[in-house]
């Protein structure tokens, strides 16, 4: 799965740089050539006017996850279903 890079204010790309460099250099990240839980970063404006390097998983997770075929009934269903019923 590929997906298209957010797009990114011009102002704070240099912020968004220097972050990605600080967090490489402590280990934290590493870069990668292909990765199979790619997603794009989302980056956070802090208070302090430092950046959050976030990531949106959420296109991922959607993808992948298997949804219940069998949801659970609504109240209303099942009382309209035990309607009819008998003592």
């Amino acid at each position: 799965m590929t997906f298209k890079p957010r797009p990114l204010p011009y102002a704070i790309t240099g912020k968004i740089e220097a972050e990605l460099k600080r967090l490489q250099a402590e280990g934290r990240i590493e870069p990668v050539q292909f990765s199979e839980w790619e997603a794009p970063i989302v980056p956070i404006l802090k208070p302090d006017d430092s950046i959050r390097i976030c990531r949106d998983y959420k296109s991922i997770v959607i993808q992948v996850s298997k949804l219940d075929s069998y949801p659970i009934p609504k109240v209303k269903d099942l009382l309209a279903t035990l309607g009819g019923g008998g003592k």
